[in-house]
């Protein structure tokens, strides 16, 4: 994982909406490629994160193997 999806996955982590907001709108940050940043997100409550990358149309629920997706579908659900 290179500097900037570093920088996603702590700012999501973290619960910082601007700052996702920020990195999901650089062309050069691939949200997909930081799989982990909305699991995270998920497990830390950061439900306005989660939406954030599920509204990004980067991320394709409908793919088969998409655990990054499911899972936190399931927590923002709850």
């Amino acid at each position: 994982m290179e500097g900037g999806h570093l920088d996603l996955l702590h700012l999501a982590t973290s619960g910082d909406v601007e700052g996702v907001k920020m990195m999901l709108k650089n062309p050069f940050i691939d949200p997909v490629t930081c799989e982990y940043a909305i699991i995270w997100a998920a497990n830390n409550g950061h439900a306005e994160i989660v939406r954030m990358f599920l509204a990004d149309s980067r991320f394709d629920p409908t793919t088969y193997d998409n655990n990054p997706i499911r899972h936190p579908i399931t927590v923002v659900l709850r």
